[in-house]
This record gives C-alpha cells, structure tokens and sequence, in this order.
C-alpha cells in the first residue's frame, strides 16, 4: 500500500471499512477473509471499497489474530490484488497449516518492541505498526507520511 493510501485510511476510511468490527470478532489463530465477514457483494458496493479499495485494485484481505486482548491486539494481514483475485478454496489458509502457535504470541510482542514507527489514530489512540516489507513488486512503506513519530 502506498504512503498516501495508508494515511487516506486512517484519515478517512478506517471508519467506513465494512470488515473492521465484524474482524474484531474472529478467533486467534482463525483466517479471516473479506467474505467472511461481509457479504461480497455488499463490500463491492461499498463506499469504502469504491474510493479506498477498487483505486488500489485490491479485492480481498486475510488476516489472522496472533494474539488479542481487551485493549490491543496483534494480526497478521495480506491484501490481494485483483492480479491475484480473491481467496477461494485453493488460496485460503487454515488453521491446520497457518494456526495459532505459541510463536505468534512472540511475534506479536516482537513487533511491539522492536517497531520504530508507530500511529497512534483514531478517538481511542489505536496503535498500528508499520513495517517494511517487499514482497515482488509490493513495497509497504515503514512510515506513511504524516503518521508517527520517533520511538
């Protein structure tokens, strides 16, 4: 996602992602995509898919809970573009071969400690960490501008 994007959502966005309160609600260790949380074509339809999502030819998101709590939590997440489509039943994870471990919990508190960018967005001081990871010709910026500070 790029630098611009990532700020775009959580300045305006985040609140009108279909997927992020029914996300909440999925298991640790349990894969969740777009579909699974809301019906598709109903997040095809959504302002939040036509002006944040389709621009960016993304057309799905995955995620799993590594650990969560009350107040915070740790997830792993991978957006699929529209080259890749959207998860089915070859392409989604499961529990048996992507779930919960004790090194998620690790992971979780690794992240937390060892990230130098941090957001702090939203009413109740959300979190979020971006790191840097290239994956093929996708870059995701460790710092989207206006976001964070130094740590």
């Amino acid at each position: 996602i790029a630098p611009e994007w990532t700020k775009l959502y959580f300045e305006k966005y985040v609140a009108l992602n279909p997927t992020l309160t029914p996300r909440y609600f999925v298991a640790v260790g349990e894969p969740a995509t777009t579909a699974d949380l809301v019906p598709y074509d109903e997040f095809l339809k959504s302002r939040f898919y036509r002006e944040w999502a389709r621009p960016q030819g993304l057309v799905d998101f995955v995620s799993i809970f590594l650990e969560k709590a009350a107040a915070k939590a740790a997830m792993y997440g991978v957006f699929r573009h529209e080259r890749n489509g959207v998860v089915d039943a070859e392409t989604r994870p499961n529990r048996k071969r992507y779930g919960h471990s004790p090194r998620a919990g690790h992971f979780g508190r690794a992240s937390r400690t060892h990230s130098r960018h941090v957001a702090q967005v939203g009413p109740t001081g959300l979190s979020v960490v971006f790191t840097n990871i290239q994956c093929g010709d996708v870059n995701v910026s460790p710092r989207p501008p206006g976001f964070g500070g130094r740590l």
